[in-house]
């Protein structure tokens, strides 16, 4: 009995040996077995957040969100966590991604594939390249116009007419950091509280070390102009002002100047750096998602899905000189789709490689479906040659992208030290929907956290363009290609379309029938409802809440108002009685 007992495990240990082994990615195998320092993620189960109701508040889908991925990776990855604490080796755990970061030695890779709960090991970037294509900018000497081009051509100006301009609604941005004192973003800054500057909860810097890929990576955080891990919002990029540029066009206005530059100027932002003088990892984004997800005092500490943005841009790519391929792909795709189920929209730029033609929307995160890609157009309203098309072959998708363009050559937006100037890119482009995301919220707040729904308010709003030469035949219908998507967004009529949208919240509405008109309405305003109905008092309020018109209507049925005197803009009507009420918005136009 004791030969076959002996023989048994014989054949068993090879088997756990090989299994073990599959673990481990090729690529880190490639490393020598005396590399002192190897990058490289623990990837565990993600959890499934199919129970968060998409129709919940998005406070709600916040903290489920928040608990549940924290839970997970609390109990997923708790051996392993004591293990490299023993071990005293640094590692960074993560739980937007159920995944930990580490810097070891192989040794270290082979002793962690033996984890039950470690599912992958694979590195942090399979390889690193020493060239960078550097995005297309434009300096151009025009005068500086009260209203840029880009907001005009979108008509956000005529949004701000009704009153709409990103109030209650926060915006947030990862890019080379940004300088918040700059007069066009400053008082739009969540941090700044008019006589004293907060940053906690507003501003997070996952840069902790200079970027291999710049040529000066042997010299420490004094060769970066902000240093590392600062704990103040600063823009690193001093040739472009990247992130500055690129919050400017979300919600910039200079009161001074009185310029016009941000598609939602009364939104409010919050920021994270995650590229060091424009060059990130997968590390760096992923860091910056989850921050924003539930953000963090300026130690990191007592997160608050409660502080969540309601949108956020990327004007970057990961590349794989970045290190981001094909195995680690669903690391930054993983964090996007988890922010999507806390009703977080993810607005992301295609890229700047349109000049190569078709197939060139080709890195993340403008890769993935759960992304909300954006192109880009010129002043003539054509497509920009240097917008990545579609489809997405990269992971076999054929996916059509982008979803929609936007402005993004010869843009005007905010620089460094209060300058203002012109540059290109789809980073230019990604910027005015993230703002147009805003004034559709502004418009609507039952919309907020209504993810799929507010995408597709902006692609079928959009102004439908098209082109000769389309690349491939839209799988999803004639009303998307591969170079504009579905079309050139248009606030306006996005804003109309929101409008008009039915929420989970409007449906609590208890009658039917009601009917304003004209609407937009100039002069007089008529309403009329069911007799079923039995109201008592009738309220019109405006965008902030504020009851400008009280009447009592027992016994009427309907309304005939003199609306001359009201300013334009967007108001609403709630009628109640004992049982019944019913709210409506309408639009003043003189």
């Amino acid at each position: 009995m004791s030969r076959y007992f002996i023989l048994l495990l014989f054949c068993i240990n090879p088997i756990i040996s090989w299994a073990q082994s599959q673990k481990i990615s090729p690529d880190l195998r490639k490393f020598k077995a005396d590399d002192k320092e190897v990058e490289f993620f623990l990837i565990f189960d993600q959890h499934d957040l199919s129970h968060i109701h998409p129709e919940a508040s998005k406070k709600e889908k916040g903290r489920l969100v928040h608990q549940s991925l924290v839970q997970q990776a609390e109990i997923t990855q708790e051996e392993v966590r004591i293990f490299l604490q023993q071990k005293q080796i640094p590692f960074h755990s993560f739980y937007l991604v159920n995944t930990i970061f580490i810097k070891s030695n192989l040794e270290i890779v082979e002793a962690l594939s033996k984890f039950d709960q470690v599912k992958k090991v694979i590195p942090h970037s399979k390889n690193i390249m020493k060239q960078f294509p550097v995005e297309s900018y434009e300096h151009k000497g025009r005068s500086v116009p009260f209203v840029t081009w880009g907001l005009e051509l979108i008509r956000a100006d005529e949004v701000w007419k009704l009153g709409i301009k990103g109030q209650g609604v926060v915006v947030g941005g990862q890019d080379t950091g940004y300088d918040w004192s700059h007069p066009a973003l400053k008082n739009g800054y969540r941090g700044w509280l008019e006589d004293f500057v907060d940053h906690r909860y507003n501003w997070f810097d996952a840069i902790n070390e200079i970027n291999q890929l710049h040529q000066d990576s042997i010299i420490m955080e004094s060769n970066n102009p902000c240093g590392l891990q600062i704990r103040f919002p600063c823009d690193d990029d001093q040739i472009h002002s990247h992130g500055t540029h690129t919050m400017g066009t979300m919600v910039g206005y200079d009161p001074i100047l009185d310029l016009h530059i941000g598609v939602a100027p009364e939104a409010k932002w919050i920021g994270v750096r995650n590229m060091e003088r424009g060059y990130g990892t997968p590390y760096t984004y992923l860091a910056g998602f989850e921050w924003f997800l539930a953000p963090t005092d300026l130690d990191g500490n007592d997160p608050d899905p409660d502080l969540a943005p309601d949108v956020i841009n990327n004007s970057w790519a990961c590349p794989p000189m970045e290190g981001c391929y094909k195995e680690n792909f669903y690391i930054i795709e993983t964090a996007i789709e988890n922010l999507r189920r806390a009703g977080i929209v993810v607005v992301v730029s295609a890229g700047n490689e349109g000049r190569a033609g078709c197939e060139t929307i080709q890195n993340p995160p403008a890769i993935f479906e759960s992304s909300f890609t954006v192109g880009s157009v010129d002043a003539n309203d054509s497509l920009s040659d240097f917008s990545s098309r579609g489809p997405v072959v990269i992971d076999s998708s054929f996916r059509i992208k982008p979803n929609v363009t936007a402005p993004g050559r010869g843009v005007l937006s905010s620089q460094q030290n209060g300058k203002y100037g012109f540059l290109s890119g789809t980073s230019m482009a990604g910027p005015h929907v993230a703002g147009v995301v805003a004034l559709i919220i502004s418009a609507n707040p039952d919309l907020k956290g209504r993810v799929e729904l507010i995408e597709s308010i902006i692609e079928k709003s959009a102004v439908t363009k098209t082109d000769a030469n389309l690349c491939i035949p839209s799988s999803r219908g004639v009303s998307q290609n591969a170079l504009y998507g579905f079309g050139r967004i248009d606030a306006y009529e996005a804003v109309m379309l929101a409008l008009s949208s039915t929420t989970f919240s409007e449906q609590k509405v208890t009658i039917s029938g009601i009917i304003c008109s004209p609407n937009p309405v100039r002069e007089r305003l008529f309403i009329s409802w069911p007799a079923k109905a039995r109201l008592n008092d009738l309220y019109i309020l405006d965008i902030t809440g504020k009851n400008i018109m009280h009447r009592s209507i027992a016994n009427e049925l309907s309304l005939d108002l003199d609306v001359k005197e009201i300013p334009g803009g967007l108001y609403i009507i709630v009628a109640h009685g004992d049982s019944h009420y019913f709210s409506e918005k309408f639009i003043v136009q003189h």
